[in-house]
């Protein structure tokens, strides 16, 4: 007859089992993130994440939070959330992209000709 503590040793021991399994399946992603209004440098940083976690990059008066999430494609999904405060103005923008890994995209936010965004993910 076994030990009732046994069942509670092996459920623990699957639990962590299952979480190392999870841990093992998670995509790591180095992302490059520039941010340029008319030519000049705003922010240029790059971060380590998992797929489906949210990253902030910010440098003085601008921020950008981006999440992600990995498509049925094999692309990578990331929003960004960028915000600008200007002592003229305070600019707000919402931009997705699909990017493919190593690769390198660029888009003015919101059609606007004065914000560019370039992004690129690289697999950790």
């Amino acid at each position: 007859m076994g030990s009732p503590l046994g069942g509670f040793y092996m459920s623990a021991l699957q639990r962590q089992q299952q979480h190392q399994f999870e841990l093992d399946q998670r995509i790591g992603v180095v992302l490059q993130l520039r941010l340029e209004q008319n030519g000049h440098c705003l922010l240029e940083q790059s971060q380590s994440l998992f797929i489906g976690e949210a990253v902030e990059y910010s440098s003085g008066t601008t921020s950008i939070s981006c999440t992600s999430q990995l498509l049925n494609s094999g692309l990578f999904q990331i929003e960004c959330l960028v915000d600008v405060n200007n002592s003229s103005s305070i600019v707000n923008y919402c931009q997705t992209f699909a990017l493919a890994p190593n690769e390198t995209t660029q888009s003015n936010l919101a059609d606007s000709p004065d914000y560019c965004l370039t992004l690129m993910a690289t697999q950790a």
